[in-house]
């Protein structure tokens, strides 16, 4: 049952970014909870995550520092042009990937005798299965 006024042992900086409570459940057992206010309820009792709240947790109405962010790079990185190995290695380059101006390559599929004959080796077994099928199920011979 939710209880009006949890037991709030220590805040934490939660993985959003918004300061989390530590609570501590009322069961017998102490096993602590958190409180994010965008996660919501997170409950793991293993032993490993217990000991890192209890470790890391600051008391409760503690000011914690802001999230530290990264510097915006002045450069922006450039990636590779795949275009070039791609077309190298035969690769298949989406349409929209490829340069200005360049046509995708398109390759012509050859038929020869042996692919023809072993469609229609294929096509013949398919329909001695199919015949056989029906006269099995018609109850003939």
């Amino acid at each position: 049952m939710k209880r009006a006024n949890p037991k709030i042992v220590g805040v934490l900086r939660c993985s959003c970014g918004a300061v989390m409570e530590v609570r501590e459940r009322s069961n017998g057992k102490k096993l602590l909870y958190t409180y994010c206010p965008n996660c919501k309820l997170d409950q793991r009792s293993g032993d490993q995550i217990q000991e890192q709240w209890r470790n890391t947790m600051l008391p409760p109405g503690t000011e914690l520092p802001p999230v530290e962010t990264a510097p915006p790079e002045s450069a922006p990185k450039t990636l590779p042009n795949k275009t070039e190995s791609a077309a190298i290695e035969g690769e298949w380059i989406p349409p929209e990937d490829l340069a200005p101006g360049a046509e995708p390559k398109q390759e012509e599929t050859k038929f020869n005798g042996k692919m023809v004959a072993g469609g229609l080796g294929v096509l013949a077994l398919f329909s001695a299965l199919a015949f056989g099928l029906t006269r099995i199920i018609r109850g003939g011979a």
